[in-house]
């Protein structure tokens, strides 16, 4: 079976378009080609993007690449350059160019790259992309699932019903109030639920195989626990009257109703 061609799609810039409310939505794979538009051409500028131009590569939000030019053959005029992304990894993303002398920007915009998911078994049995338009997803919550060998039973439902995708809330380990979303060590998964992250990553495992079921789960690491120790050593993280000025009034109303 011949290979399926890659897709391209262009992407033309003009001067001073700041696109703060439109987000492109790409695929994995893909090819974005950033053209030039009239009001660009006798402007040499460059094009930065923050997605990772080259394989293992990791992504940082702040870092920025300078995409390179080319152009096509057979033709010399201004039209002919174009400056292409590989679409390597999913996420979402931003670019800029700015004018190569005196560095202002010219632009700015964001695209968003979807993710590639496979099932473990499709109709014949191999791997096969899910479209994301086809996800069926149930949310559960975590700390009620009991330890791992539990597991099975309390998620039975969710298999014999055909979700093809499991939302797990927060899998660390819990602070004093029990919250769900209130974590006292962002590092350790809870003890209620497994002895290692390795042990709860063979039980995802398995139920990718088994269930035929994706997982996805929440990574809350900014919402901490009153009664983490990394709280304790770092209080300034926290909201406080200095960082947080708006609050005084409830303070102050909370420690007079204190008083009562």
């Amino acid at each position: 079976m011949a290979e399926k061609p890659q897709e391209t799609r262009f992407l033309e810039l003009e001067k001073d378009n700041f696109k703060k409310e439109t987000l492109f939505r790409l695929k994995k794979g893909w090819i974005l080609e950033f053209r030039s538009g009239a009001t660009l051409f006798g402007t040499k500028y460059k094009i930065l993007t923050n997605h990772p131009l080259e394989h293992g590569i990791g992504f940082r939000r702040s870092e920025f690449h300078l995409v390179p030019w080319q152009k096509a053959s057979g033709s010399a005029d201004e039209s002919a350059f174009f400056a292409p992304v590989l679409l390597r990894q999913a996420g979402a993303f931003e670019y800029y160019y700015e004018d190569e002398d005196s560095k202002s920007q010219l632009g700015h915009g964001y695209f968003v790259v979807d993710p590639v998911l496979q099932i473990a078994k499709g109709v014949d049995g191999l791997p096969e992309t899910l479209p994301l338009d086809s996800i069926v997803l149930q949310t559960v919550v975590t700390k009620l699932l009991g330890p791992l060998p539990e597991w099975d039973a309390r998620l039975r439902v969710a298999r014999e019903t055909n979700y093809n995708m499991l939302h797990f809330t927060p899998v660390q380990e819990l602070g004093d109030s029990n919250s769900g979303y209130a974590l006292s060590d962002q590092l350790k998964v809870s003890h209620k639920i497994a002895n290692s992250m390795g042990d709860l990553e063979k039980e995802i495992q398995r139920i990718y195989q088994e269930y035929n079921v994706l997982s996805i789960v929440d990574i809350v690491l900014n919402h901490t626990a009153t009664s983490s120790p990394w709280l304790k050593d770092q209080p300034q993280a926290t909201y406080n009257m200095e960082n947080s000025p708006h609050l005084r009034p409830a303070f102050l109303l909370d420690f007079v109703l204190k008083q009562v």
